[in-house]
């Protein structure tokens, strides 16, 4: 839940937090400056391991090169489904033709296994085999199949659909979801397939392709993950195995917008390719069909191709790692066990989205959301700044929830602060701390420069420093203390002329599960 901060003049300047006790060695501030501008897996079935055996090429079947190129696109699909005591047998197939490109797969899934249901989705391993149709427009030298023809070519992936959708494809009246022909997958549904279970097949290749593209090593293995987005879209995400497949487990979508990428995964850094297509679509079906064959995405949007990314995260662990660049965060963690991470993702025109996130080792984590335009110009209007303030004392909540006057018992139980700033609500809180300054100096008589400051004060301070949004981030990740310190500063802030004024941003109450 959210609240709109409310007058209520009757309330004055806090008493200090009871937690944290006062540091008697505190630095000096800086002068305030003037203001220049704006191992199990919870889905029940382990991850898939490395197999060993013969050759799972399947049979070659040759096929001529010299049939008529069709004048125009045509699309066809056809598919059959059996429920037997061992099991759910679905036999499926899909043929795309546009300007000469012909592919088609046929896929039989002749086995089920590792069936869970939990929260309402069910999670399964789906085995069979299938036929390739390369269509003699696909170089054999890029892809793994020795003809234009292949029978047999042994298959294995991983499904995540709704229980109501798996209980369709028990009583037959749906086929398995199925990644080769994703007009049978539900929309809502996910599949995961792993580049080790396709080790020795004329998919090897492709996967190979999809490595290099995404900078993935052999020993972490590529993965990719068909989500169906709608009636008729897919979005195809490629990248290291443990990133994916997290994801995957978890019911997290991996598009190029999703924030919680850099945060399912031990991964240090990590390259991720991203697109959806359009299969309503001639030319967004044969793309899509041409990346199952081949492991290439495509680079530009065009008809029937959408939202294509590039997704990079880079993490940084003072413990571990030197001379990282946090962008506009940069400095902020260099002590102890402090923790930053950049998630940056590029579009064709150049553009691009960033999330920043950092924590010093006492202080409070902070993400910081930015675009940046093609000719590398921030958009302020899409900036935000947020802290989640998870297992914050109640002698911190008091604190804030006096700041923005809401009801502290808001953030009982299970519920954690959840605090955000746009970029004028970011500078409107430098404007309140140098406005906090001024009054201190007239009601002193000092400079503040002249006095030393406690640990909420020398916020309020870097608050006052800030000369854009950014610096606004940086500043309250360098709030030493925690969220005990930083609620006495805001509480502080709180008050002008001895009378309260609730502070910009947006407080909530947020599930620290969610």
């Amino acid at each position: 839940m959210s609240w709109d901060s409310r007058i209520n003049k009757s309330l004055r300047r806090p008493p200090p937090p009871p937690g944290p006790e006062r540091d008697s060695t505190a630095r000096p501030a800086a002068k305030p400056a003037t203001h220049r501008g704006s191992s199990a897996p919870i889905d029940g079935f382990a991850s898939a391991q490395t197999k060993s055996g013969p050759n799972l090429l399947g049979t070659s079947v040759p096929i001529g090169f010299g049939w008529e190129l069709p004048q125009s696109a045509s699309t066809s699909t056809s598919g059959s489904v059996d429920v037997g005591s061992d099991g759910v047998t679905a036999s499926t197939n899909s043929s795309v033709e546009l300007k000469g490109l012909k592919i088609s797969f046929g896929t039989e899934v002749s086995q089920t296994s590792s069936v869970e249901s939990e929260d309402g989705v069910t999670t399964l391993t789906a085995e069979g085999s299938m036929s390739v149709n390369l269509g003699g427009e696909v170089d054999l030298g890029t892809v793994g199949f020795s003809a234009e023809h292949t029978e047999g070519v042994k298959t294995k992936f991983q499904v995540r659909m709704s229980d109501a959708d798996y209980a369709q494809v028990q009583s037959g009246q749906a086929p398995m979801p199925d990644p080769y022909n994703p007009d049978t997958m539900p929309e809502g549904s996910s599949v995961l397939l792993n580049s080790t279970d396709f080790q020795g097949t004329g998919f090897e290749a492709s996967y190979r392709n999809l490595a290099v593209s995404t900078n993935v090593t052999e020993e972490q293995g590529v993965s990719v993950l068909v989500e169906k987005t709608g009636e008729n879209t897919v979005r195809v995400t490629a990248g290291p195995t443990e990133a994916v497949e997290n994801s995957f487990q978890l019911g997290l979508s991996l598009g190029p917008a999703s924030a919680h990428v850099g945060n399912t995964t031990r991964l240090d850094q990590f390259t991720l390719k991203t697109a959806e297509f359009d299969l309503s679509t001639d030319a967004g079906r044969a793309a899509y069909n041409t990346f199952l064959a081949t492991g290439e995405l495509p680079t530009e949007n065009g008809t029937g191709v959408s939202d294509v990314a590039t997704v990079e995260k880079l993490q940084y662990d003072s413990t571990s790692s030197a001379g990282f660049d946090l962008g506009p965060l940069s400095g902020s963690v260099d002590l102890g066990s402090s923790t930053g991470g950049v998630v940056r993702t590029t579009y064709p025109d150049g553009s691009v989205d960033q999330v920043t996130n950092a924590k010093l080792h006492v202080g409070t984590p902070v993400q910081l959301v930015q675009h940046f335009n093609p000719d590398g110009t921030e958009d302020l209007s899409q900036q935000e700044i947020s802290m989640f303030m998870v297992g914050a004392d109640g002698g911190a909540e008091s604190l804030f929830a006096s700041a923005y006057d809401v009801d502290q018992s808001d953030f009982d139980g299970d519920n954690d602060i959840h605090l955000s700033f746009n970029a004028e609500q970011a500078m409107d809180l430098s404007q309140r701390a140098r406005d906090y300054i001024a009054a201190w100096e007239k009601e002193t008589g000092q400079k503040w420069e002249d006095a030393s400051h406690l640990q909420d004060e020398e916020l309020i301070a870097d608050l006052a420093n800030a000369q854009n949004p950014a610096d606004v981030a940086k500043a309250l990740t360098n709030a030493y203390g925690g969220p005990a310190w930083m609620g006495q500063a805001f509480a502080s802030l709180s008050i002008v002329d001895g009378e309260f004024v609730p502070l910009p941003g947006t407080i909530s109450a947020r599930d620290r599960d969610d």
